[in-house]
């Protein structure tokens, strides 16, 4: 049987990996709330943006837009490049979270984006 101070000790640190085990996961929890608040920002941005970009084709009467009048156009690059989510973040009015990003390419980000247009009677 172990003496009882080495038990104690042994229930002291695992109470203190506890705490910090709990301090992680709200440290997560609290960046995953930052990012999805400025993705759903980003994304409210892209489906006015586009709204407004299509309304204004449909009132000229053409059948095509162009991608350059879209607010993010210049901030997002090809498809293969890193996003700038510091300039984009400009755009929609809120700091983009400090750290590593959930994702970097213009792909993933039109990911998210697909639904938006969906529910705009889109169909992908």
């Amino acid at each position: 049987k172990q003496p009882s101070s080495l038990r104690s000790a042994g229930r002291a640190q695992l109470y203190g990996m506890a705490l910090f085990a709990d301090g992680l996961t709200q440290i997560l929890a609290d960046y995953d709330k930052q990012w999805n608040a400025f993705e759903a920002k980003v994304l409210d941005k892209l489906t006015e943006s586009f709204k407004t970009c299509c309304t204004s084709a449909a009132k000229r009467r053409k059948s095509s837009y162009e991608a350059s009048d879209f607010f993010w156009y210049s901030s997002l690059g090809s498809a293969s490049e890193r996003l700038e989510w510091d300039k984009i973040g400009k755009h929609v009015g809120i700091a983009s979270p400090a750290g590593d990003k959930p994702y970097m390419k213009l792909s993933d980000l039109i990911e998210r984006f697909l639904p938006r247009l969906q529910s705009l009677g889109f169909k992908s």
